[in-house]
């Protein structure tokens, strides 16, 4: 297990089995993912190691969404402290992760984005005010090419549904900044908004 927190493949490993690991260790793998999520996004860095920071920490974001409710439900803060670090990369992968993340790869940052998003909906939903999670929000539903020779796009739609039925409960948006946001990510154009919508 401690070599996942260095090596991708051993990290891949561990996501692929956690489930079937026995409940004690599940914190030992939330420990690891969060290590890989806390790792500050720098420029500048090698080939090999740009592919490990960034498969390294989608791999650890689906770890997060492996884990899913069965565990968060007895480790709410667990969920509160790895949110803001999952922004962080979730967003930096979107922007400029694809030349480092094989395809395959790449085109899962839409389920894993939609899972973590329902948990922090199901359990923490006071997490929707948080810096950055509308901005994530919108950047999953726009989506993008996940394969450069096809135009197959990737995107989700639940992280926006998340932050817009955030305001059922206590109110912690303001849906007019929902729906400015959604308008100026499009330049102003609310017809491309709603032809999207409606695609």
């Amino acid at each position: 297990m401690k070599s996942a927190r260095t090596q991708v493949n051993s990290l891949n490993d561990l996501v692929t089995n956690v489930t079937s690991l026995p409940e004690r260790y599940h914190t030992d793998a939330f420990d690891i993912f969060l290590f890989r999520l806390r790792k500050p996004i720098r420029q500048g860095l090698s080939l090999e190691d740009s592919i490990n920071a960034f498969e390294g920490a989608l791999i650890a974001a689906a770890g997060m969404s492996v884990l899913s409710e069965a565990y968060f439900v007895n480790h709410r803060p667990h969920l509160q402290k790895l949110w803001p670090d999952a922004i962080k990369w979730l967003r930096a992968i979107l922007r400029e992760g694809r030349p480092f993340i094989r395809p395959l790869l790449f085109e899962t940052i839409f389920p894993i984005g939609g899972q973590l998003f329902s948990l922090i909906g199901d359990m923490e939903p006071q997490l929707a005010a948080e810096d950055g999670t509308l901005d994530l929000a919108l950047e999953l539903w726009k989506g993008a090419d996940t394969n450069e020779d096809s135009e197959i796009e990737g995107y989700t739609a639940r992280p926006l549904l998340m932050c817009l039925n955030a305001q059922k409960g206590p109110i912690v948006l303001d849906i007019t900044e929902v729906a400015t946001r959604l308008v100026d990510d499009f330049d102003g154009d609310g017809r491309e908004v709603i032809e999207t919508i409606l695609d």
